[in-house]
């Protein structure tokens, strides 16, 4: 398996073998900003060279004749692709290379501003080469990191988190006989849809599930000496989260809250009662059952309740 990361200024680990022996390219870009569009490159010298967008069987899209070296390539401007559209370069009377469009990699709607994570499919046999992030003027952004392991449908970590405005480029290639065929899919990053009640209970269960398992593998008679504890919890979405830890008979052993305006992982200081800290010196296991109440910082979202035992 090899773990693959993209960083501005840094390049991409992985093998663009394709291009070293492929005699034209042709490559599919879809996903904006902007039209779609067909970009090939081919150095021969030919007359009467030009190229076409083929839809079943209309021709689509066609650009000007020209001669000379690269009389071949062209790029064309298209209001969209479709998986199965050909297109074909000429020369000379004849078509020298052709390429059909497999549908292109696809971003997940999580690719979405402070999101630190989205998911990237794309067909077998159109392996990933390159994930990137990028300004609206072109350039890399700055300092952000991806992480991904390519399959044919992976998640790409990002650090920082997406922010709005930036756009997320996807490339794939392959070889079809001897062109070298690259397929781009781009999109703006923009708002993240708003979960729904079911996620947000599912994120809530999932999340007080870790911050158990957290605390099972903490030394009750170390904790007993303490007032207080760092319970991480991960945020599914901005708001803020109540734990409680209670023993079997109900008492309450300890408290706390934390409010977040972004995703992702956070300290919540829990403080213990005299009565917990009097069970934590008493008892050498942990058993107990930790309660967290999710409210989401959106108006109108529903506050979630879930509870897991820790022993």
């Amino acid at each position: 398996m090899l773990l693959r990361s993209s960083l501005a200024g840094a390049a991409c680990l992985c093998v663009l073998a394709p291009s070293a022996v492929a005699a034209t390219s042709i490559r599919f870009n879809s996903g904006g900003p902007g039209p779609a569009s067909i970009v090939v490159s081919d150095n021969r010298t030919t007359r009467n060279g030009y190229v076409e967008l083929v839809r079943g069987r209309d021709v689509v899209a066609r650009s000007l004749d020209r001669d000379g070296i690269g009389a071949s390539s062209g790029y064309l401007t298209v209001p969209d692709l479709i998986a199965g559209d050909v297109a074909r370069a000429y020369g000379d009377g004849v078509v020298l290379a052709t390429a059909t469009y497999a549908g292109g990699p696809r971003i997940g709607t999580d690719a979405c501003a402070g999101s630190t994570s989205f998911s990237v499919a794309h067909d077998a046999g159109t392996p990933a080469t390159w994930v990137g992030t990028y300004l609206p003027g072109g350039a890399l952004v700055p300092g952000q990191r991806l992480i991904w392991t390519d399959a044919t449908s992976f998640t790409v970590a990002a650090e920082p988190a997406l922010a709005a405005g930036q756009i997320v480029r996807v490339l794939t290639k392959r070889l079809q006989g001897a062109v070298e065929v690259t397929e781009r899919a781009s999109g703006v990053i923009g708002p993240c849809a708003a979960p729904t009640d079911a996620q947000v209970r599912t994120a809530t269960r999932r999340a007080v599930v870790a911050t158990g398992a957290k605390l099972g593998k903490l030394d009750t008679r170390r904790l007993a000496l303490r007032q207080t504890v760092m319970l991480p919890f991960r945020f599914f979405e901005a708001g803020s989260v109540s734990l409680e830890v209670r023993d079997r008979a109900g008492a309450v052993l300890g408290t706390g809250v934390k409010r977040s305006d972004r995703a992702g992982m956070a300290d919540v200081r829990t403080r213990w009662s005299a009565t917990g800290r009097s069970l934590l010196r008493r008892d050498r296991f942990m058993d107990v059952v930790l309660t967290a109440t999710f409210a989401p910082a959106r108006a109108g979202a529903l506050a979630e309740k879930s509870s897991t035992a820790v022993r």
